[in-house]
């Protein structure tokens, strides 16, 4: 994705960031590793960032504990109201139900926004391993992606402006209701 945003001219390299959970785990979040969030994040640079891609493997039909954990340990004064793409990913049949699961259960705390559009890429063991797409099914994937990022840029583009018109978020109200 990152790469993409690049080819596509929604982001320069420099201002994007990509935080692998399998090469850069977070500590489980308990109350010792509260303190640890800031650092563990990179919060300066989550609360510089206007849009977010979240990208989750299918985990025996859901988003992985590592992704959850994410949104434990992300602010909310770094996530609230920026736009977020959702991405299940599968090497077989499945993703979808990581973008169920993270649609359901990871925004409430964070206020992160998630944009109608999400992207379930199937069978990746297939596809993605050569430079130019291999069937008709691969390119479709691509203009797919390549929409829902020209999509997340326009939310990007449009919540940055409200952002600077939203009252800041009294400590009372900052878990919801």
């Amino acid at each position: 994705m990152q790469q993409r945003l690049t080819n596509l001219n929604l982001a320069n390299p420099s201002e994007t960031f990509l935080h692998d959970l399998g090469e850069d785990p977070l500590p489980f979040w308990t109350s010792e590793t509260a303190g640890q969030q800031a650092k563990a994040l990179n919060s300066e640079f989550l609360a510089k960032a206007d849009a977010f891609v979240i990208l989750s493997p299918d985990w025996n039909g859901m988003a992985t504990p590592a992704v959850k954990n994410w949104f434990i340990h992300a602010s909310a004064e770094a996530l609230a109201h920026k736009p977020a793409l959702l991405c299940g990913v599968s090497a077989g049949g499945g993703a979808v139900y990581p973008v169920a699961d993270l649609r359901a259960h990871s925004f409430k705390n964070c206020r992160i926004c998630f944009i109608p559009d999400h992207l379930v890429v199937r069978d990746t063991a297939k596809y993605f391993n050569s430079p130019q797409p291999v069937e008709p099914a691969e390119q479709l994937i691509i203009d797919r992606i390549d929409f829902t990022l020209h999509v997340l840029a326009s939310y990007a583009q449009g919540l940055k402006a409200i952002r600077s018109l939203l009252p800041p978020t009294p400590k009372d109200f900052r878990f919801g209701m």
